[in-house]
C-alpha cells in the first residue's frame, strides 16, 4: 500500500510539473529591403496559460495545446538568387535580415563578392552557413523551458577561411 501511495504522489508531482511549463521568448527581426529601407518585425514564441488553457504562440499565430511543440520551422526562400523571402517576416522580398530570438542571433547577409548560391550567407550565433538549396529551414526545437536548439536544414557549414 505504501508503494502505491508513493507511486501516486510521484505521478501527481510529475503531472503538475508539466502543467507549469511556460516560456516567453522575444523575437525581433530587422529586415532590409532592396531599396535600403529597413523594417522591424516582432516574431516571438511563447507557451502560456490563458483562461485555464495552455496556448503556444508563434508571432501572431496562437493555438491551444497541452505542451510545447517539438519544433517550429521558418523557411527562408531565395528568389532568383537575388532576394529572399520569409513568410513570418511579412510580405515582399528583402535583401537581408537580422533576427534576434531570445539569446540567439540569426542573420542573412548578402556576400556579393563570393561565388556562392544567391551570394548569401546565413549565420547562427556567429557561425556561418551557405545555402545548399534554394530553401533553408530554420528549425527551432523546444522543450518545456523554451528553445532547446536551433539549426538549419538545407544549409551547409561555411568552411571558407576569413581574411
Amino acid at each position: 500500500m505504501k508503494k502505491i501511495a508513493v507511486l501516486l504522489l510521484t505521478l501527481t508531482s510529475l503531472l503538475s510539473f508539466a502543467c507549469f511549463a511556460e516560456f516567453d521568448i522575444p523575437g525581433k527581426a530587422t529586415i532590409t529591403y532592396p531599396t535600403g529601407v529597413t523594417k522591424n518585425v516582432n516574431f516571438n514564441f511563447s507557451l502560456k496559460p490563458t483562461n485555464g488553457e495552455m496556448y503556444f504562440s508563434a508571432g501572431p499565430y496562437k493555438m491551444a495545446t497541452s505542451q510545447a511543440p517539438e519544433r517550429y520551422s521558418i523557411a527562408v526562400l531565395l528568389q532568383k538568387n537575388d532576394f529572399a523571402w520569409v513568410q513570418e517576416f511579412g510580405q515582399g522580398y528583402f535583401k537581408e535580415f537580422d533576427y534576434q530570438l531570445g539569446e540567439h542571433n540569426i542573420k542573412l547577409t548578402k556576400a556579393p563578392n563570393r561565388n556562392i548560391k544567391g551570394h548569401y550567407e546565413l549565420s547562427l550565433n556567429g557561425k556561418k552557413y551557405l545555402f545548399e538549396n534554394k530553401t533553408v529551414q530554420i528549425v527551432i526545437k523546444f522543450n518545456d523551458n523554451g528553445i532547446e536548439t536551433i539549426n538549419f536544414e538545407g544549409a551547409i557549414k561555411d568552411l571558407a577561411l576569413e581574411m
